[in-house]
Formats: C-alpha cells, sequence, structure tokens
C-alpha cells in the first residue's frame, strides 16, 4: 500500500507542473499577442520615415545626375573654354554647398549657367561662382538669376554694371571709370576682377 500513495503523490505534482505551464503558456500567449502588437506599430513607425527617406534620396540622386549632365554638356558645348574639368567644377561646388545654403546640384546647375558665357575661365570662374553664391543670397534669388546677371556682367562689364546695379549692387563713379577703362584697353580679365 506504501507504494500506492507514493504513486498518487507524484501524479498530482505532475498535474500541478501542468497547471502551471499551462498559466506560463497563457501568460507568455498574451506577452506574444502585445509584442506583436508593439512590433506592428514600431514597423509601421520606422519602415514609413525610411522608405520616406529612401524616396528623397533617390530624388536628390537623380537631380545631382541631372545636374551633372548639364554641367557636361555645357563643357563640351564650350569646348573647356573655362579651363576646369567636370570633375574639378564638381569638386569646387561640393565646397561651395559647405560654405552656403544651397544644396550642390543648384550650385552646379549655376555653374552650369555661368559657362554659357564665353569670357568666364578659370579663377574668374571660381571667383564668380563665390559671387553668384553671395549675390543670391543676399537679393533672395535663385542661383541661376544671380550667375546669369553675374555672367553678363563679367561678359561684358559696362553694360552689366547697369544690370547689377538694377538688382541693388553699386560701384562708385570712378569704379565704373576703371572698369571701362580697362574693357577699351582690352584687359578684360582685370575689369572682371573689379567687377567681382
Amino acid at each position: 500500500m506504501a507504494a500506492t500513495v507514493e504513486i498518487v503523490t507524484r501524479l498530482s505534482g505532475v498535474d500541478a507542473v501542468k497547471t502551471g505551464l499551462g498559466s506560463i503558456t497563457t501568460g507568455l500567449t498574451g506577452i506574444g499577442s502585445a509584442a506583436t502588437s508593439v512590433g506592428r506599430a514600431l514597423s509601421i513607425g520606422i519602415t514609413a520615415p525610411l522608405v520616406a527617406l529612401g524616396t528623397l534620396a533617390a530624388h536628390a540622386f537623380i537631380q545631382q545626375e541631372a545636374a551633372i549632365s548639364g554641367l557636361n554638356a555645357a563643357l563640351k558645348t564650350s569646348q573647356g573654354a573655362v579651363g576646369l574639368t567636370s570633375q574639378q567644377i564638381i569638386k569646387m561646388s561640393a565646397e561651395l554647398q559647405k560654405a552656403s545654403t544651397f544644396g550642390g546640384d543648384a550650385i552646379i546647375r549655376m555653374q552650369t549657367r555661368l559657362l554659357s558665357f564665353k569670357n568666364i575661365s578659370g579663377e574668374t570662374f571660381e571667383r564668380a561662382s563665390r559671387a553668384a553664391l553671395d549675390l543670391a543670397a543676399r537679393m533672395g534669388e535663385d542661383l541661376a538669376t544671380a550667375a546669369f546677371k553675374l555672367g553678363r556682367a563679367l561678359e561684358d562689364p559696362e553694360l552689366g554694371l547697369q544690370m547689377l546695379r538694377r538688382s541693388g549692387v553699386i560701384f562708385t563713379d570712378s569704379q565704373k571709370l576703371v572698369i571701362e577703362g580697362l574693357v577699351e584697353t582690352g584687359r578684360l580679365v582685370e575689369a572682371q576682377a573689379m567687377v567681382l
């Protein structure tokens, strides 16, 4: 009879363990459901912004590539008259971007606009790029408009001074006379340097 009691006690212990495990299983199922709900919410909260970020990055890449394509076309059309390569201009635009509020693609488009003016090259091109950024920021204009005004002023300094004056850039009478004298004596680069 002692053996019979011992077996019953062991069986009732197994039942208690089963009941305990059942309670644990029920609790874990509840935690699992809650974790699934939290996971869904986090997935939506994290995935949606990541998708949006990816879309913005793709758009920015497309804009940058379009700007570089325009730059390369302008360099080819001008037959390299500016004296700089595409890579040098892109590097310059990256440096200019660090010191301004304008994006790299906008700066490259501005520089492409400057390439349409035949008398702007070398150091004058770099200085004109910086000046166009300053003019656009000061006047609240887009870079292409500022580049056009500045390019016109550098292409024909006498006429360009009038255009710049309408934009709020004022030259003294003595500066105008010096610039006109430099243009008349064929010293365009020096006249451009005074404009810049």
